[in-house]
């Protein structure tokens, strides 16, 4: 991300993405999936990566189960990527149940 040179076009490329970027996070608001955006739950943008790669590097836990039990996995680069795969290891050690699901897949 720090090298990224271009305007930043993840609103376009991936509304969800946008959505988890801007959400409010205080603690109430729960982030929910919705119908609309299912088919989005794998998209790439090419600043902020894959909803669950942006979940991850948010750290976000409250999106951890709401993106997985939809379906949601990192691109193959990002799995690729130590930290993203540093981030969701410490997810699977606080839910054994999400890593059954994400490796189902």
């Amino acid at each position: 991300m720090a090298m990224h040179d271009g305007p930043i076009n993840t609103a376009s490329e991936n509304p969800l993405v946008w959505r988890i970027l801007t959400r409010r996070r205080d603690g109430v608001t729960l982030f929910r999936l919705r119908k609309d955006e299912m088919p989005l739950l794998n998209q790439n943008t090419e600043l902020h990566g894959t909803p669950l790669y942006t979940a991850l590097l948010q750290d976000a836990p409250d999106l951890f189960p709401e993106l997985i039990n939809a379906g949601a996995r990192l691109s193959a680069e990002e799995e690729r990527d130590p930290a993203a795969q540093a981030a969701l290891a410490r997810v699977f050690e606080h839910d054994l149940e999400l890593r059954t699901k994400y490796e189902k897949r």
